[in-house]
């Protein structure tokens, strides 16, 4: 039922064509139906046997381990949300528990590095979400490599993490609450996640890391009111919270780090720009309106 001419095609195929069957299959004029040859027999005119249909496999659930249930609530028992993060077969945070424990040089790590490999293992779960959109750089991330080997990851005596750089590397996803245990050391110093897709509120934990002197979000799409606990960094000299979905007023405790080292504070506060949605004076507190 195809039209094609002498100019085009260089043979047409019809019912009068000279056609040969394909050797090992006899031309009765009317298809068949053939038996099905046992698993293994080479049927005549073909090259290869045939195989069996492919199985699906599920992938294995990891064991729990309680050796290292046991750390984790040690040092979260005053805090209920990690616990209930953790109870939750759901979470992300359960996630990184049950893929931490399993890790063949565990029982290597001592408690320290333990938490600090478990924030950072539930960090890595919470915004590498969209399994079409990954990553794009996740060199040695949850692996049985050092956490100071991790792409984007720099520490202080190949030991302590002193800072996580992960700019347009295509996060997604919500920063974790157990970001609060990256901190652990007292070194993290640099937290640069800018230019991704993070978004959902921002973390009230980032204010437990205390020694952070550069805070870079911006460009993300993070939404709700900028956490007052941001105001407890009193180390802070560069905070960009701009390109954002934020809202309401730059908190005082925020300002108030104006006094001190804090020389970059720049959000979405342009009065000119009806994205712009948080409230935040030029003079009395931020360096920059965007």
């Amino acid at each position: 039922m195809v039209v094609c001419g002498e100019d085009c095609c260089d043979e047409c195929f019809g019912d009068d064509s000279d056609f040969k069957f394909y050797q090992g299959y006899e031309d009765t004029g009317m298809p068949t139906s053939s038996p099905a040859a046992p698993l293994g027999t080479v049927v005549p005119g073909r090259n290869f046997p045939p195989t069996a249909s492919p199985v699906t496999m599920s992938a294995p659930t990891l064991p729990e381990n309680p050796e290292l249930k046991d750390d984790l609530l040690k040092h979260m028992k005053e805090s209920p949300l990690f616990s209930d993060r953790l109870s939750d077969k759901n979470s992300h945070a359960y996630e990184a528990f049950l893929w931490l424990g399993s890790t063949p040089n565990f029982d290597e790590l001592d408690e320290f590095h333990r938490l600090q490999r478990y924030g950072l293992a539930t960090f890595y779960f919470s915004t590498n979400t969209d399994a079409g959109y990954p990553w794009k750089i996740s060199e040695s991330w949850n692996s049985g490599e050092h956490e100071c080997n991790w792409f984007g990851v720099s520490c202080e005596d190949d030991n302590t993490v002193t800072e996580i750089s992960l700019p347009g590397n295509r996060l997604s996803g919500t920063i974790p609450p157990e970001i609060e245990l990256v901190g652990l050391g007292n070194m993290l110093t640099t937290l640069n996640l800018s230019g991704n897709n993070i978004g959902g509120k921002l973390a009230v934990q980032l204010g437990a890391l205390k020694h952070l002197e550069v805070l870079d979000l911006k460009a993300n799409d993070f939404t709700g009111q900028i956490p007052p606990e941001i105001g407890e960094l009193f180390k802070l000299t560069s905070l960009e919270l701009q390109a954002n979905e934020l809202t309401g007023v730059m908190p005082p405790e925020i300002c108030q780090l104006r006094e001190g080292v804090l020389d970059e504070l720049i959000t979405d506060c342009d009065e000119e720009d009806p994205f712009s949605m948080v409230t935040c004076e030029i003079d009395s507190c931020c360096s920059e309106c965007y």
